[in-house]
């Protein structure tokens, strides 16, 4: 999965596709009011499956939340990685998450510092 969130300054996007196991859902949304982009992504991964998921984040793994806490120590997350373009690639477990996360720079209309995570999508 690699959704393009906030593209063209869209506010929000929602698909699902079936499979034979359950369907896989995605849906996003984004605050552009906020100086950082804050976007908040929704996953759905069916049981019995595993998905790998990359975003485009402002902050590396470190600005990432899934349910409130840090993507690297959040349950059902079993893989985080930075990619050298500041994509984070991470695998999902079954299950529903919800991540938080500024969105790079490139994407936003008011640039932000890196590694500023102070955004209410925290």
């Amino acid at each position: 999965l690699r959704p393009a969130v906030g593209v063209r300054n869209m506010t929000w996007a929602a698909a699902r596709a079936d499979s034979g196991l359950g369907s896989v859902a995605v849906a996003w949304d984004v605050d552009w009011a906020s100086s950082s982009g804050c976007a908040v992504l929704r996953v759905t991964v069916p049981p019995n499956m595993r998905a790998v998921l990359t975003i485009e984040t402002a902050d590396g793994a470190g600005g990432v939340r899934e349910g409130g806490v840090d993507v690297r120590e959040a349950a059902g997350v079993t893989r985080v990685a930075v990619l050298s373009d500041r994509s984070v690639e991470m695998e999902l477990q079954s299950g529903a998450f919800r991540f938080a996360y500024s969105l790079p720079p490139s994407t936003v209309a008011q640039p932000h510092a890196p590694g500023s995570s102070n955004s209410p999508c925290h």
